[in-house]
Parts: C-alpha cells; sequence; structure tokens
C-alpha cells in the first residue's frame, strides 16, 4: 500500500511478506541499501522502497514500489535581546518560523498562554522553548533558552560593636553576603577602594554607607550609618622604677577633670585608697612588680590604661675590689674600691669615702645606701700584712782560716737570694776576708736582708831558719838553729 507521506525526523515501517523463507534485500529508487536484509525496514527518507526475495533454487522476485514522501520540518529558532535582567524589567523573546506555523511557547516545559504575533515579553526567570506546527501537519521545536530575572541585592546594614567608638577600638558594619554581588564602601561620600566584601571594620568617625551591585548591574545603596569616635583620656604616670623590698613608696597619675581611676599592684600591696591619683605601695616581692592604673571618661565610658614596671630588690650588695692581692709586704698598701653610684658608703673602718687605702691587716667590709634608701652590705675582704723575711747566714765552718782554705755561707730557705758577692744561690762558697749580707724574697713576694757575716782569711807562715855556727862539724859537737819569733808552734 502507499504513498506515504510523513514529515522529517518520522519513519515508515515497509514488512516483507510473511511465510518466505527467503534471502531479502530492499532498495530505494533502484539503489541497493546496504546492510538492510531483514523483513521490515524503517524508511525515513523520500523515495520508492522495493523489496528482491530470492528462493533457496534460486528463484527471484521484486515487489511493487512503496513511494515515501518526507515532508520537511518547519523551521525555528529562538532568540532574546537579553538573557539576565534585574527584577522589574523585561526580556524580550522572538521567534523564527514560518508565517503560516502554529506556535506553542513553553517555560520549564509547562505550555504558555498563546501571544499573538512572534515577540513575547517574559519577566520571569526560566527555560523558554516554542513549537511549531505548519500547514503539512510537521512540527519543530527550538532550542531551548535559558533568562534569568536578578533580585536587587539586600543592603540591609547590620552593626557589630558599640557605636560611638573609643579611639583605637572598632566595629564590624555588614551586608547580607550574595554571590555574584559587588560591594563598593563609601565614608564621607569618598569610595573605600580597598573594601570590596559584604563586611566593613570601622575605626574612624563618620557616615558610612554600601553600594551592593549584581553584576548584571542590579544595585541598591544602604541607608546612611553615622559612626561618633570618641577619644581616651591622657594620662601619665610616675614613681620610682626602682625599690628596695619592704620599701613604701608613692605613685601618682596626672589625669583631667571627669575621670574615674582605678589602681591596681603586681607584687606589693597598696596602702591607700585605689580611686584617687595617688597610691602608696609597699613592696613585699623580691623581682620585677607592676602598678597599673586605668582612667575612665565618665562621659564617654572611654579608658586608658597605663602601667610600671618596678624592680624590687632584695638588697644592695656592693663588691669591694682591691687593687692588688689581699697579701701584703709590710710597708706596702693597698686600694679598696667599694664601687660608684651609691649615696653613701660606710667602712668597717668608720671611713665614709668609697674606697680606703690598706696598710694593716685586717678583714674590711663597707654598708652602702643609694639614694633611694635601699643599703647592702658588702662580702668581707680579708688583708694580711706579712713581716719581712729575717735570714740568718750560717757558716758551715770558722769564719777565720787560712789561705786556701773555704768556708760556706747558708742563707736559709726562700724564694730568691741576692748576695752583695753578686751571687744569687742559696749558698756560696768564701774563699776570701770580706763582710757578707744576702737579700731574700720569700713565697709571698717581700724582701729581708740578713746581719753582715765577717770571713778572715790569713796567709800561711813562712818560717826562716837562721843557723849559729857552722853546719859541718865534728861529732860530739853541735850547731844551733833557730826560726823568727811570732809562731805559736
Amino acid at each position: 500500500p502507499g504513498p506515504h507521506v510523513i514529515c522529517e525526523g518520522e519513519a515508515v515501517q515497509l514488512t516483507a511478506p510473511p511465510g518466505c523463507a527467503c534471502l531479502m534485500q530492499w532498495y530505494r529508487d533502484g539503489t541497493t541499501l546496504t546492510g538492510e536484509t531483514f523483513p521490515t525496514l524503517m524508511a525515513r527518507a523520500s523515495g520508492n522502497y522495493t523489496l528482491m526475495l530470492s528462493s533457496p533454487s534460486g528463484c527471484k522476485s521484486v515487489s511493487p514500489a512503496v513511494t515515501v514522501t518526507v515532508k520537511p520540518a518547519p523551521p525555528v529558532a529562538l532568540s532574546a535581546d537579553r538573557r539576565e535582567v534585574c527584577i522589574g524589567d523585561s526580556i524580550v523573546l522572538r521567534v523564527t518560523a514560518p508565517a503560516s506555523a502554529t506556535l506553542i511557547w513553553r517555560r520549564d516545559g509547562a505550555d504558555l498562554p498563546a501571544v499573538v504575533g512572534v515577540s513575547r515579553v517574559v519577566r520571569e526567570s526560566g527555560t523558554y522553548s516554542v513549537t511549531a506546527h505548519d500547514t503539512n501537519g510537521c512540527s519543530a521545536e527550538s532550542l531551548p533558552l535559558f533568562v534569568r530575572v536578578i533580585a536587587i541585592p539586600s543592603v540591609t546594614v547590620t552593626m557589630t560593636g558599640g557605636n560611638p567608638l573609643c579611639q583605637g577600638d572598632s566595629l564590624a558594619l555588614a551586608v547580607r553576603f550574595e554571590s555574584e554581588v559587588q560591594y563598593r564602601w563609601y565614608r564621607n561620600g569618598q569610595l573605600l577602594a580597598s573594601d570590596t566584601t559584604e563586611r566593613l571594620v570601622v575605626r574612624d568617625a563618620g557616615t558610612y554607607l554600601v553600594i551592593a551591585a549584581h553584576v548584571v548591574g542590579c544595585a541598591d545603596t544602604s541607608l546612611p550609618v553615622a559612626i561618633t569616635l570618641h577619644p581616651r583620656p591622657s594620662v601619665s604616670l610616675s614613681g620610682p622604677g626602682t625599690v628596695c623590698l619592704n620599701a613604701r613608696r608613692t605613685y601618682r597619675v596626672a589625669v583631667s577633670a571627669g575621670v574615674g581611676i582605678r589602681w591596681t599592684v603586681q607584687g606589693g600591696s597598696a596602702e591607700s585608697a585605689i580611686d584617687r591619683d595617688t597610691l602608696a605601695v609597699r613592696w613585699l616581692s623580691a623581682g620585677t612588680g607592676t602598678v597599673r592604673v586605668t582612667v575612665t571618661d565618665t562621659a564617654t565610658g572611654c579608658a586608658t590604661e597605663t602601667r610600671l614596671d618596678v624592680s624590687v630588690g632584695s638588697s644592695l650588695q656592693p663588691v669591694i675590689t682591691a687593687s692588688r692581692n689581699g697579701i701584703l709586704c709590710q710597708g706596702d698598701s693597698v686600694h679598696l674600691d667599694a664601687g660608684a653610684g651609691f649615696a653613701s658608703y660606710r667602712w668597717n673602718t668608720g671611713a665614709t669615702t668609697p674606697s680606703i687605702v690598706v696598710r694593716v691587716s685586717g678583714t674590711y667590709s663597707v654598708l652602702v645606701t643609694d639614694s633611694s634608701g635601699c643599703s647592702g652590705t658588702s662580702n668581707p675582704l680579708t688583708v694580711r700584712v706579712n713581716p719581712p723575711p729575717a735570714p740568718m747566714i750560717v757558716a758551715s765552718g770558722r769564719t777565720s782560716f787560712c789561705e786556701g782554705d773555704s768556708v760556706s755561707l747558708d742563707a736559709g730557705a726562700y724564694a730568691s737570694y741576692r748576695w752583695n758577692s753578686g751571687d744569687t744561690t742559696r749558698v756560696v762558697v768564701v774563699r776570701t776576708t770580706g763582710t757578707f749580707t744576702v737579700l731574700v724574697r720569700d713565697s709571698a713576694g717581700c724582701e729581708g736582708l740578713s746581719q753582715s757575716l765577717d770571713v778572715l782569711v790569713s796567709p800561711k807562715p813562712f818560717p826562716v831558719i837562721t843557723v849559729q855556727g857552722p853546719t859541718s862539724f865534728c861529732e860530739g859537737d853541735s850547731v844551733v838553729l833557730s826560726v823568727q819569733a811570732g809562731f805559736a808552734t
């Protein structure tokens, strides 16, 4: 049967006669349709379709032609003058289609009421499409077109923090965050170029507002917010920063009228009212203490706090410095210095100077006092004055002897020796007449001179024999031999 008329995109099902165990091949306008060898064919293109049947014995037959005519779908396209608008504005949609076509509008898949002409004004977001039906009964649907109607950003400013502000404090102004929205903050009409988020930190007085603008251009301006800034009261705290343990000291704060004062102390005890401009403190703990005062403007509530760190010493600890070690020789002296910077000095010798000169043995200390009244005593320093050594020369034998003999002189055990003979040893051997002394130095460096010792060296005797008579004589005679007088034996 046929002919068949269909619209573009549709198909006609052609079917071979039943009961034939044949090989089949479909043709369109005499051209083999490759791969179409089945009993059923879905025809989608215009033409004359035939079917060749081939029996197992080789017999062939061709069916009568069936004509299929495909009518084109009407062309349809949808466009818009813009895709995004602010709420309250509209978008114009326009359809391009044959004038004779019937148009059906849809938003998000739902049919819309018909309109006259090919244009439609829309004020709602959605996905729009148009289906065109022509006089052949064929239809086509446009590609979908999404449009968006954007709400104007919310610009109600909320404040976090107190207003008025105290100098140095801050508060936050904020609006609700919305995506695709840009924020521009202004102070006294001047753009704050670096502040482009939904939140603004405010530290200065002024009138603030924000303009929130969607990237499409929808914008709104907030109501202005006035911020007031109050100065903090000025404060000047005075008092000693170095004190002694258990000392009582006074601290003062210079302020203007109309303020409240409150003191706090760490490391000590307040001994006067803590809401006056003067505070007496007794320092009870060695180390670092703190005096802190808070001054509050009673009209604005703005406050200023300042502090003074106080060094609390347990006592002064002067150190005596000696110009040399504390071991002296008789006649020497040492300079003892207690150091500069103290208000007064009192040595256990009765001296009141920063330094003293010592020439006698003893233990020395000094009590010092500084300008704040703190005092302390040094550790004792011992000075020892050694007597000079008294060397005694000891001779190993007689100090009077004959020429050619000798005697050893021993000065005793000391650190060093200097004999008047030039020798530098403990023992010297003497072979000549003389008076001998030795200067010795002990281990403390003190020197002492011995008493002198005389040594007498006598020349050897030389006897001369005198003969009285001949030295050659007969037996029984004699001769007289004599030597000069003066010999002991």
